[in-house]
């Protein structure tokens, strides 16, 4: 597996180039988000619908989960742009032997209450508007292995409305896992819950968007 490999000058030009691209793509990215624990490592869970979301899941750290970010990543991706390790990228490939390995190095990386993981439960890109969402097998035994672990839902949709840009509106919800079968249906309840609503403007006691201060 390709491990993360964090450096100083990464996270300078990958901070000024993904948050520059995110403000310059979206008309804004309002955003609902619980209160977190500092005191433990957190998995962030969210729906993988286009190329953009590795740039949302960084700008989403920066914002508001405030941790050392990690993202899993296809190996096959990984291995064609490994510059993205400075990034917080970490390689999976399915249906391998090295899942072991990689499972090993999330359950490492979540003894740290600075870290945090960020995971696509279903591995592969799909609409936003598919009806459900099915998480792979490795998602779930990274979830039984890190019982101490804050889960983070994450949902994230876009909507043009009457402008020519797009808002990206990103709902959280923290996530109570007992078992593999009720999490993804609770992961689900959420995600439906999302599609139904539709923002304009958040109410005052959501946080708004950092693209519009």
């Amino acid at each position: 597996m390709i491990k993360t490999r964090h450096t100083f000058w990464g996270r300078h030009f990958w901070g000024n180039y993904f948050l520059h691209i995110i403000g310059r793509h979206f008309r804004s990215v309002p955003v609902e988000i619980p209160e977190l624990d500092s005191q433990r490592p957190l998995i962030a869970l969210g729906n993988h619908y286009s190329w953009w979301d590795g740039f949302l899941v960084y700008y989403l750290n920066h914002y508001y989960w405030k941790r050392k970010l990690h993202i899993m990543m296809l190996e096959e991706e990984l291995e064609k742009r490994k510059f993205l390790r400075s990034a917080g990228a970490f390689s999976v490939k399915k249906s391998s032997r090295s899942v072991v390995l990689t499972i090993r190095y999330v359950h490492e990386l979540l003894k740290s209450a600075e870290n945090v993981v960020a995971l696509f439960p279903q591995g592969k890109i799909e609409s936003m508007h598919a009806g459900s969402i099915r998480f792979e097998k490795g998602v779930i035994r990274i979830l039984d292995q890190n019982p101490h672990a804050q889960v983070l839902f994450f949902v994230s949709l876009t909507d043009y409305g009457s402008n020519p840009k797009e808002t990206l509106s990103v709902f959280h919800q923290l996530g109570d896992y007992t078992s593999a079968k009720t999490f993804e249906d609770q992961y689900n309840d959420f995600y439906r819950a999302c599609l139904d609503r539709v923002i304009d403007v958040l109410p005052a006691s959501e946080t708004s968007s950092p693209l519009k201060k």
